[in-house]
């Protein structure tokens, strides 16, 4: 990648950050955001085999997803995968319940989520996911994500895990 594209991409990120005040709170209650990351998604053989995941057999990629905080701690979020595979564009959509808690004024809030979806790739089917993610914010317009969940197919005798980092853009 040319460091141009590089800049512009620095660039956008810091304006759509935009202004705050020192006293504004990182996390709150009635809170939007808008989520882009990159994706690896990995075939597992059962959760216990879980810590045999070799890097290599994956498929990377990236996504996007909309996620509402009615509470500071209670909210729900969609999200959409991307993977570079040579399948279908979207692989799969699913939406979450989340638990999140915010640690003081240090920026980290871990969360925990579950919820479901439809997967379209490699077989159309109902999935089931649970998860545990980080979150890091050094402004309330602008955060850091890393999350890893399992998910279980409806007809499938292969589970998934799903990593995803990324960038978190608040409203």
């Amino acid at each position: 990648m040319k460091w141009s594209h590089v800049s512009a991409i620095g660039i956008a990120i810091l304006l759509a950050a935009g202004p705050c005040r020192a006293d504004d709170p990182l996390y709150k209650a009635k809170e939007g955001s808008l989520d882009m990351f990159a994706s690896y998604i990995a075939a597992e053989r059962g959760i216990s085999h879980l810590f045999d995941t070799d890097i290599r057999n994956g498929n990377w990629g990236g996504g996007v997803g909309a996620n509402y905080f009615a509470t500071m701690n209670f909210g729900i979020g969609y999200d959409i995968n991307i993977p570079k595979d040579g399948g279908k564009f979207i692989d799969s959509q699913t939406t979450n319940l989340i638990f999140r808690k915010p640690l003081g004024q240090s920026g980290l809030s871990p969360y925990l989520f579950g919820g479901g979806g439809r997967s379209y790739d490699p077989v159309n089917q109902w999935i089931a996911q649970a998860g545990v993610g980080l979150e890091y914010r050094s402004s309330p317009k602008m955060g850091l994500i890393l999350d890893g969940r399992y998910v279980w197919g409806q007809n499938s005798s292969t589970d998934i895990l799903f990593l995803r980092a990324g960038l978190r853009f608040l409203f």
